[in-house]
């Protein structure tokens, strides 16, 4: 059994400007863990240099942000040494590092990334964090072919636009090329756009096991977003990361994730529910937080 798992924050990933309340959540979920007593051992993440961030961003996109004359996906301009842009892929990055080392599934308190392309940001994301963490971990010799599952709400039209770019660079004789280098990207969001569609959402997580069967990967990136609540009730939620956890477990690959989007907003501004539906995942991972455990496929997930 894990004893604990593990979450990567600093309260210096959430910058609260009056322009971008929501780029508050990563604070709030924290603190709600903290309060939660689940199992949970926050550690503080590095962030990412520039050179990481140009494995999958335009260096001149990546300049600007940092320098403060390009907006954030948040719509503020980063200021002078702010690392609130550079903090959450490193959070996600230590999550996946963490995750390899046989930590058990490992988390990232960070919010955006999906909508990132290679030379913009887009709706609360300023760089791609699934992208640099994969090309990052893949350019070290950490490992060779990964899956990234992002079940946010949408098209995460930034991760496949990166992602074509890599594929289309040009081969060289290098580690870093070598054929055998692979990144197969699933954005559930594509197809499933509204509640009626919850029932297609669900098996399509269960069939998901089959595909990283056979494709093999030697991680699994997965954005786990709440704003995926316009299609699925709070238990479909559950059932979709205990899903997730559940083939990661059986197939014993590692899983590293990110909280991802969801800003549910009460008449006062605030997200309690949203906030309730990241402390679900977490209890999703601690229910398969284990040596790689023998889990019936069809045992039902039902909230703890």
């Amino acid at each position: 059994m894990i004893d604990k798992l593990l979450t990567f924050y600093t309260p210096r990933m959430a910058i609260a400007v009056e322009e971008a309340p929501e780029a508050d959540k990563p604070r709030q979920v924290a603190v709600s863990l903290e309060m939660s007593r689940l199992p949970i051992q926050l550690l503080t993440p590095e962030p990412v240099t520039p050179t990481d961030l140009a494995l999958a961003h335009h260096p001149d996109y990546v300049a600007a942000v940092l320098a403060g004359s390009r907006q954030t996906g948040f719509g503020y301009r980063a200021r002078s040494a702010d690392l609130a842009a550079t903090l959450p892929t490193g959070a996600l990055l230590a999550a996946a590092r963490a995750a390899l080392e046989g930590r058990g599934p490992c988390a990232a308190l960070a919010s955006g990334f999906r909508h990132a392309g290679y030379n913009h940001g887009g709706i609360g994301c300023t760089f791609n964090g699934l992208m640099v963490a994969a090309l990052k971990l893949m350019a070290d010799g950490s490992i060779e072919r990964l899956a990234i599952i992002d079940a946010d709400h949408g098209f995460s039209a930034g991760t496949d636009e990166i992602l074509s770019r890599w594929r289309d660079r040009p081969r060289q004789s290098n580690r870093f090329d070598g054929a055998c280098r692979d990144i197969s990207h699933h954005s559930l969001g594509r197809a499933f756009h509204a509640p009626w569609s919850a029932s297609a959402y669900l098996e399509r997580m269960r069939a998901l096991g089959a595909e990283l069967e056979a494709f093999e990967p030697e991680l699994i990136l997965y954005q786990a977003g709440t704003d995926a609540s316009a299609v699925l009730s709070d238990d479909g939620l559950f059932e979709r990361d205990c899903r997730l956890f559940e083939h990661a477990a059986r197939l014993r690959i590692p899983v590293a994730w990110c909280i991802g989007g969801g800003y549910e907003q009460e008449p006062d501004g605030s997200i309690p529910r949203t906030i309730d539906r990241h402390i679900a995942t977490f209890r999703a991972a601690l229910r398969f937080a284990r040596p790689w455990p023998e889990v019936e496929p069809e045992e039902s997930m039902v909230p703890l």
